[in-house]
């Protein structure tokens, strides 16, 4: 990825009418989700599948309003078309195609993006999991912000411990995007910048131990887009739009289920307990069943959506199949593990499958190796 071709005046890009103000803004709806599919270990890790949208740009929606004949600064300018774009967040979707569930609200942030001294305007669809984050900067006419046809993303996963995390640039030259695992110390940084309208990456990822911040790595300071503090700043350079680089916190499991016990292989007549089978399963299946270090008393649901409370001893971690995919518990047969889960991540199940009745672990937050 290579930086902007062509960085512009900033007091060229943005100056007052004597009548009339307006706010063009091109809308696109082009949507790039990239996250890291494999660990650097070679590890397979649940993530944001890339997806890759396109369509035709809608017309250009424009707003007035009536403006004093004085000259403003091209900063004051500038913040008053980024409030424009807070006062209707919606208006700026981003393409339905994309995997992402919306809550409603919206968040913003003011950084430095394109080393041209006029900065860029970063609003983010906030939603569960992984959140999309747009990118507006000032354009080539009188007030006007061309919007990012791709996105940056910012979250994290509700199972596989998958995140990802943006940090400004301390040089300007972009947006760093942190894609890392909750269980991992280390993660990639990969600085993404703008070229026209695409968010591009402009240097090949880093890896680096998540504790210690890379030297152009700087925290971004977010305000919800009712908030608008962080305009205000942009209009008098008060207030830093980043902070000093932190470190990444460490993930802490606050899961509402730990499951500690041993990961054993067990064959047909063994989850059965030496019980007919219930559809004639052969002895040549195995499963792969967590032995807990202790009974423990669990709550869960149905496939019906009934609630059931009963004594455990066992969780079944699913079967292992010689036609099918590896089963990714297989790794870890003969290991003493905890595992950390929350309630819509087990379920009781109330068909004849193996192990018959057992509690079924459907996904996790966290798997220590003890």
């Amino acid at each position: 990825m290579h930086a902007a071709a062509h960085m512009m005046d900033p007091t060229r890009k943005l100056f007052r009418t004597t009548a009339t103000r307006f706010i063009a803004i091109p809308v696109f709806s082009g949507l790039i989700l990239g996250l890291t599919g494999c660990g650097s270990d070679g590890s397979t890790e649940a993530a944001v599948p890339t997806t890759t949208v396109t369509e035709q740009a809608e017309p250009t929606v424009t707003a007035a309003e009536d403006a004093p004949a004085e000259a403003d600064s091209p900063t004051t300018a500038l913040a008053d078309a980024f409030q424009q774009v807070l006062a209707a967040p919606a208006t700026h979707p981003v393409n339905s195609a994309a995997e992402y569930s919306p809550t409603g609200t919206y968040s913003y942030a003011i950084v430095e993006a394109t080393s041209d001294s006029s900065p860029e305007m970063l609003l983010r669809v906030n939603s569960r999991e992984f959140s999309p984050v747009l990118v507006f900067t000032s354009g080539d006419t009188p007030d006007e912000l061309v919007r990012s046809t791709d996105v940056l993303i910012q979250g994290a996963a509700g199972v596989g411990g998958s995140r990802a995390q943006l940090v400004a640039s301390q040089s300007g030259a972009g947006i760093h995007q942190i894609d890392h695992h909750s269980l991992r110390p280390t993660g990639r940084s990969t600085l993404y910048s703008l070229q026209g309208t695409s968010l591009r990456q402009s240097s090949a990822p880093v890896e680096f131990t998540l504790e210690t911040p890379l030297p152009d790595h700087q925290d971004i300071i977010w305000y919800e887009s009712t908030d608008l503090q962080g305009i205000e700043a942009l209009r008098t350079g008060s207030t830093p739009s980043v902070a000093a680089p932190t470190p990444v916190p460490p993930v802490m499991d606050t899961s509402a289920h730990q499951f500690t016990g041993r990961v054993t292989e067990q064959s047909t007549s063994e989850v059965m307990k030496g019980q007919p089978t219930p559809n004639g399963e052969p002895e040549t299946n195995r499963y792969l069943v967590l032995v807990l270090d202790q009974p423990m008393e669990v709550t869960a649901q149905t496939a019906g959506r009934d609630t059931r409370t009963r004594t455990i001893s066992e969780v079944s971690l699913g079967e292992r199949t010689a036609a099918g995919p590896e089963n990714e518990w297989s790794q870890h047969i003969g290991q003493q593990v905890t595992v950390g889960a929350d309630p819509h991540q087990i379920r009781y199940p109330t068909d004849t499958g193996l192990p018959l009745g057992m509690l079924r672990l459907q996904g996790y937050n966290s798997l220590t190796v003890n």
